[in-house]
């Protein structure tokens, strides 16, 4: 997942929120980055390398408070993380 890509899911769903009336949405990108190397009787046993992405958004509407996320940029998926309902 690039930069642009989560950049784009999240001008998404701001647009989305607007759309359905949110008075206020923040939305949170996050990445990271996980480097594991095992070593044992001075050899190099394992190496383990993982990334994560995903996004988070808070929204407030009607006096209501929703924080969610997901890995899954998918517009289905951003659309689910809009009903608040």
């Amino acid at each position: 997942m690039t930069k642009e890509i989560m950049q784009e899911a999240a001008q998404f769903l701001i647009e989305e929120a607007i759309k359905q009336g949110v008075t206020e949405a923040e939305v949170f990108i996050a990445r990271s980055e996980h480097l594991m190397i095992r070593v044992r009787n001075r050899e190099i046993e394992r190496i383990e390398n993982s990334i994560s992405r995903g996004l988070g958004l808070r929204l407030y509407k009607d006096y209501r408070t929703a924080i969610v996320s997901t890995k899954d940029l998918s517009k289905e998926s951003l659309l689910g993380l809009l009903n608040i309902g």
